[in-house]
């Protein structure tokens, strides 16, 4: 494995407002809501209504029907770094025992006034609370609320696609060395090759730029023109996808 994959001595440039920011002609597409067949919707001031659909019948027959379901609602906040967008402070955080019929789930934050963008629910089942908790996961499934969240949600898994491929390019290194696109195109699924660090792949594409020793680059775009990027130079990795640093 390269060196810089080893050391990961980070210099993580977090400039989503000005690096790679989207053009101005850009407009965002209009993102499905629905996962699925679960909708989460507004319910009003903080609060979300979540609907199993005939579709997702089966689903919650099997795995949220009379277990516990904890459902965690966040406001994205669009001025925020990009992928670090999701704002706890007016959050909706709630555990409930699912009706063994499916029926509309409604959940309320009191006191809140916010509108929620994303909502995750996880459901399973809860046994030995008082002395010895343990719970079982049957259900994890992340919804959008709105257009903003249904966009955060494919800008962080496209963040997540980045930070995997580096992984994998770093586990094909030789001899201290990165790999070379040839190697590495026939590991990771739609990958092209940039002829420079600085370059751009076309939206949906994945991008890698390899000296074949010790300098690596995976690009991605995101819908609305934003340029993802990890950079492995030597001991130095830079990028602005916050995951990175996570890893770190």
């Amino acid at each position: 494995m390269p060196t810089g994959a080893r050391r990961f001595v980070f210099g993580v440039a977090l400039m989503a407002a000005c690096a790679g920011a989207a053009p101005a002609s850009a407009q965002e597409p209009t993102l499905p809501l629905e996962v699925r067949g679960v909708r989460a919707e507004s319910g009003g001031p903080g609060a979300v209504r979540i609907t199993f659909s005939r579709e997702a019948a089966r689903l919650y027959r099997r795995r949220v029907a009379g277990r516990t379901l904890f459902v965690r609602c966040n406001v994205i906040d669009e001025t925020a770094p990009l992928l670090l967008r999701r704002e706890r402070a007016g959050e909706l955080d709630r555990m409930i025992t699912a009706r063994d019929r499916r029926r509309p789930i409604r959940v309320r934050e009191r006191g809140s006034s916010a509108a929620f963008d994303v909502c995750v629910l996880v459901a399973g089942r809860l046994r030995g609370l008082r002395r010895d908790p343990r719970f079982t996961r049957t259900l994890s499934l992340t919804v959008p609320v709105t257009q903003t969240g249904a966009l955060f949600l494919r800008e962080r898994a496209l963040g997540d696609r980045l930070v995997a491929a580096l992984d994998v390019v770093a586990g094909l290194g030789r001899d201290g060395n990165y790999p070379t696109f040839a190697a590495a195109r026939d590991v990771i699924p739609d990958l092209v090759e940039l002829p420079a660090p600085d370059a751009t792949p076309a939206p949906g594409r994945l991008g890698l730029y390899s000296d074949g020793a010790q300098h690596v680059t995976v690009v991605a775009v995101t819908l609305t023109g934003r340029r993802l990027f990890v950079d492995a130079n030597g001991d130095v990795l830079t990028s602005n996808v916050p995951e990175v640093v996570a890893q770190g």
